[in-house]
């Protein structure tokens, strides 16, 4: 599956696809109604092992953002988060009780579970697009908050069907304690999260994003423990963490990417597994009357009512209307009624799936276009964070080193353009205590500066053959480095 699933998605992604609809098609295919034949039917291991997969994705997600464009997001994507949860949610469930005949309490189930935009799902959709900032930062922020307020209402709802005796003050108390103790939590945790990673001596690059996963599976994991909020930490943790400088980010973020792609691959292929094909037919078209209510009423009322006040435009409007892309997410929430045991749950689980397809199948392949067609697409090119990665390295056949100038032998107070560097190395950037400085001829060197060399391959050898004829007047060097990245 990660062959076949991997393969195929980077070609999917070219065409502008959703890679949801891929991985839920092979678990499909896999389950009890496809050639595979698997009978899987565990919804609470499903929900377990989903709501981990989310929080590796949300983690990737806040660690990917860039927390100034999230703040500048903030008004209208919070107000999307909770707000326009909540629009959303009534609308579907009317739509659901006229079209599907549910009872009323899970045509709330179904409404609260399609209320969320899917985080993976925007983050991939977003990606190579080029879409302008603003719209695209506050489709960022509002998939990574409204997920945990998303689920909140599933949960108070699930509890209020099974428990009599529940009421409104009930839900509000349900809702401040996870909002209080997730938020609180997650940026406890993200800051011991960074303090860690400065201070730990790590004999490895390749410790720092397995760390990095632990503290915030750990941190989330023990928030929900305690009642709060475990996906809205993930996303803090991430946050804090890819805002800070810690060593070796770049390792990082390539690390979490990968995970995170693993993430929604193994989350949606297990959902797929989950669904048979067979039952969800048994509500004839009524699940696509839902489907057209959420794309078409639920989504673009939402966006009216929240967008408005912060003065965006209606094209901005439109189009954050049609992106409100849905996913993994909703059918994850759709198991925790399921798992419950909530009577008459697995037709909100079929229709939730039924809804989550239509809608990411006809958003999803057109999100691109209808960004062109609203004109917000940047025509100017993006700056990018680089990464000197080893790959990029290899394509100009050079390697970056690390060395302290004493170690060349290089006196204090010598200039750039009359240090002797062998092996021809060029200095890149100079690392004085804490800040980078830029090489000038004119730039004056201290012993204890570390230099970033870049050097051919094939002159390695040369470079370190200067390094043992130099002459130290203390403790004998360590050799060539690998530099840190940060």
């Amino acid at each position: 599956m990660l062959l076949v699933g991997s393969i195929a998605a980077s070609f999917v992604d070219r065409l502008g696809a959703p890679t949801l609809l891929l991985f839920l098609g092979l678990g499909m295919l896999l389950g009890e109604d496809g050639p595979g034949g698997i009978k899987f039917d565990d919804a609470t291991l499903a929900r377990d092992a989903g709501t981990v997969a989310l929080m590796i994705i949300l983690l990737e997600g806040g660690l990917l953002a860039e927390r100034a464009e999230v703040r500048r997001a903030l008004g209208p994507a919070g107000l999307l988060a909770t707000v326009g949860v909540l629009a959303t949610a009534g609308v579907v469930a009317v739509s659901a009780h006229l079209f599907i005949g549910l009872n009323w309490t899970l045509s709330f189930l179904l409404g609260a579970a399609v209320s969320s935009t899917d985080a993976a799902a925007v983050f991939a959709a977003l990606r190579g697009s080029h879409v302008r900032r603003r719209p695209a930062a506050i489709l960022e922020a509002e998939s990574g908050l409204n997920d945990p307020f998303a689920a909140l209402l599933v949960i108070a709802i699930v509890d209020w069907s099974m428990n009599n005796n529940y009421e409104v003050g009930d839900g509000l108390l349900l809702l401040a304690r996870q909002a209080g103790i997730g938020a609180a939590g997650g940026l406890l945790i993200g800051t011991f999260g960074v303090w860690l990673l400065r201070r730990l001596p790590l004999p490895s690059a390749g410790l720092a994003p397995v760390i990095t996963v632990g503290v915030a599976l750990a941190g989330a994991v023990g928030v929900s423990a305690l009642d709060g909020s475990g996906l809205l930490a993930a996303y803090l943790i991430g946050l804090v963490i890819g805002d800070a400088r810690i060593p070796h980010a770049a390792v990082v973020r390539g690390f979490l990417q990968g995970s995170a792609w693993l993430a929604q691959l193994g989350l949606f292929v297990v959902l797929g597994l989950l669904v048979t094909p067979s039952r969800m037919l048994d509500e004839g078209p009524a699940p696509i009357l839902v489907a057209i209510a959420l794309v078409l009423v639920a989504r673009p009322l939402a966006v009216l009512i929240c967008a408005t006040p912060f003065g965006m435009s209606m094209r901005e409007q439109s189009f954050l209307a049609w992106a409100g892309l849905r996913g993994g997410v909703p059918i994850v929430l759709a198991t925790f009624p399921v798992a419950a045991g909530v009577p008459g749950a697995l037709r909100v689980f079929d229709a939730v799936f039924f809804v989550v397809v239509i809608s990411v199948a006809a958003q999803g392949l057109s999100m691109r276009w209808a960004a062109r067609k609203l004109d917000l697409v940047d025509a100017h090119p993006v700056p990018r964070l680089a990464e000197m990665d080893s790959a990029t390295l290899s394509t100009l056949h050079s390697d970056l080193v690390e060395l302290r100038a004493e170690d060349l032998g290089i006196s204090p107070g010598t200039l750039v353009r009359d240090a002797e560097l062998p092996g021809a190395a060029i200095i890149v950037a100079i690392r004085r205590d804490d800040q980078i400085v830029r090489p000038r001829g004119s730039s004056e060197l201290a012993g204890d500066d570390h230099l970033y060399l870049l050097v051919a391959r094939g002159r390695l050898s040369d470079l370190q053959d200067a390094l043992d004829h130099v002459e130290l007047p203390t403790a004998p060097h360590s050799g060539i480095h690998a530099p840190h990245s940060g």
